[in-house]
């Protein structure tokens, strides 16, 4: 009889196991299509997973609801589903799980790092990078490093970006590589290192056969270095050359051949051939609505602006005058609008609340289970300290919340 009951439990437990199963499936794929949908059965699989004590089936719904929310632009909420998908996976022993503790470190990072909360960002981008390790999946270690070397890059940790993309230039397949060596190139420049910027940007082009737009950046990026250092032919021939190949190749770079067009033109002004630069900033205006988020590209306005001053074009002159104050005070407004962003997404702020919430829950549940062993001399302390719990688990339930909605995370 007990054998009948302990298989009848063991069936209903593992068809609502294949149940909570098939749902997750269903929510990733409704990832691809309709978020909403998603995040309504996201959230039944949570509140079912955790009534059964479904680790696994927590973990991926807190996994989905942060990927949707951070898809719907909340990242504030993304990223407290993150982050509680991270400690519930701490605890659990799934071997499948192993590919998903790296990845929500990783689009947690990602997610620091475009609001330049470069610190959070570092933290989980190396907990990831020792995860994949550790496991030995070398494709995401290569990923997460690139990763990495960019935060350093962009929060000028320049010693620090240069060391990862070394180690990365070892290790990494081609397509890395040449990433690796471009913005090895870019780290240089920046330093004011011309000779090794030229070096990486050589070595770059030697490899970068099979990858057309990495080859015609390498030209670009010599030819500009040598615009910088005063050798005009030289500059000339190269920055021609990446056009041509920018422009033979099945995948447009618009950046790419915005910014050589505009080079030319400029070139063609310092050496006062006024119909070639005319003809190369035109170009490179008619690229501007594909790079108008880089306010580098507004420098053509400025120069086809001077260019038509110089050629005693007022009219033309005043126009791209205009232009260019036009794009640049809608650049300024759109900085301020996302300055504005960041103040109401105080990640440091939010991962700190998160984490001191659930250590308060954490010694809360210690009491509670210290007081349910305690003898028949303590009931009434066991009274108190289970009514305490239970008074302050309802506080620190809606703790978070609260915090979040002063900071406009959650609505």
């Amino acid at each position: 009889m007990r054998k009948v009951i302990f298989l009848s439990v063991l069936l209903i437990f593992s068809n609502a196991l294949n149940a909570q199963r098939e749902d997750l499936g269903q929510a990733y794929k409704l990832l691809r299509s309709d978020l909403d949908s998603a995040i309504v059965l996201a959230e039944s699989i949570l509140k079912s997973s955790l009534e059964e004590n479904d680790k696994y089936a927590e973990i991926q719904a807190n996994y989905i609801l942060g990927y949707c929310q951070k898809q719907k632009k909340n990242f504030g909420v993304a990223t407290i589903y993150y982050l509680e998908a991270i400690r519930q996976a701490e605890s659990a022993d799934y071997d499948e799980l192993e590919k998903d503790k790296i990845s929500l470190r990783k689009n947690l990072a990602n997610i620091f790092r475009t609001f330049n909360v470069n610190g959070l960002a570092t933290k989980y981008n190396l907990e990831a990078i020792a995860l994949a390790k550790k496991n030995n999946m070398l494709k995401k270690q290569m990923e997460l490093m690139r990763n990495q070397g960019l935060v350093y890059q962009e929060a000028k940790r320049y010693n620090e970006a240069k060391q990862i993309f070394l180690e990365l230039k070892e290790i990494a397949d081609q397509k890395l590589k040449l990433i690796a060596l471009n913005q090895l190139g870019i780290i240089a420049y920046q330093q004011g290192d011309l000779k090794e910027a030229r070096l990486m940007y050589t070595e770059l082009h030697e490899y970068a056969s099979d990858y057309p737009v990495m080859k015609a950046k390498a030209l670009h990026n010599i030819g500009q270095i040598a615009f910088h250092s005063g050798k005009r032919l030289e500059a000339t021939s190269l920055l021609k050359n990446a056009i041509a190949i920018f422009e033979q190749s099945s995948i447009v770079d618009f950046y790419g051949l915005h910014t050589s067009y505009r080079y030319l033109g400029e070139l063609m002004v310092l050496v006062d051939d006024h119909k070639q630069a005319e003809r190369f900033l035109i170009k490179a205006y008619n690229l501007i609505d594909h790079v108008s988020e880089n306010p580098e590209s507004f420098q053509t306005y400025q120069l086809l602006s001077n260019l038509y001053f110089q050629k005693g074009d007022i009219e033309k002159g005043e126009y791209y005058l205009n232009e260019y104050s036009r794009v640049s005070m809608q650049y300024i407004e759109r900085q301020q609008e996302i300055m504005q962003r960041d103040k109401e997404y105080n990640f440091e702020l939010i991962t700190k609340r998160y984490f001191d919430d659930v250590e308060k829950k954490e010694r809360l549940k210690s009491i509670y289970a210290y007081a349910q062993y305690s003898t028949f001399g303590f009931l009434l302390i066991i009274a108190l300290v289970i009514g305490g719990y239970q008074i302050g688990k309802r506080r620190l339930q809606n703790s978070i919340a609260q915090d979040l909605r002063e900071l406009n995370v959650l609505k």
